[in-house]
């Protein structure tokens, strides 16, 4: 119903589609997160999708499966980042290189963490995988791990984790 209501052919925030921001969609949310708008109402997605250089999103569009050569089950389609504070509809990338690759890791805010992959939850967050699997990160798992984790063709060795 919200899709009926979105004007595909203009930009997210002119009047018509920035009505929407304010709409709470479940599926971008996490209840476990105090704060769900920003400072004029809009919602923000608790998830986003990474799009560094050799992630999945790495140009305009995503690969095939066959380019996963890393495994399904060792790439990253999207992670829990509530520290991003990006309105649902706003078509903003969500670049780990320009952020502290870690696990719910300080931040300059109380209560905010600075890290790529962010939640309210006490012990990590959850990060959900390109075979359609969905993991909660613990926040010990190494900056190392969560890097190969973010690549679909380096051909890293992830291990348990």
């Amino acid at each position: 119903e919200l899709a009926k209501r979105y004007d595909f052919t203009q930009t997210w925030d002119i009047v018509e589609n920035a009505a929407l921001q304010y709409e709470v969609i479940q599926e971008y949310d996490c209840p476990s997160r105090p704060t769900r708008v920003d400072r004029s109402g809009r919602f923000l997605t608790a998830y986003v999708v990474p799009t560094m250089a050799g992630t999945l999103f790495d140009g305009a569009k995503g690969p095939q499966l066959k380019d996963i050569t890393d495994g399904t089950s060792n790439t990253i389609l999207a992670v829990e980042s509530c520290s991003m504070s990006i309105v649902w509809s706003e078509p903003r990338d969500a670049d780990p290189e320009h952020a502290d690759i870690s696990i719910n890791g300080p931040g300059t805010i109380k209560g905010q963490s600075g890290s790529f992959v962010s939640s309210w939850h006490a012990k990590g967050a959850q990060v959900a995988l390109v075979d359609g699997s969905v993991r909660f990160m613990n926040y010990s798992t190494s900056p190392a791990i969560l890097k190969s984790l973010l690549t679909k063709d380096a051909d890293d060795v992830v291990g348990d984790w």
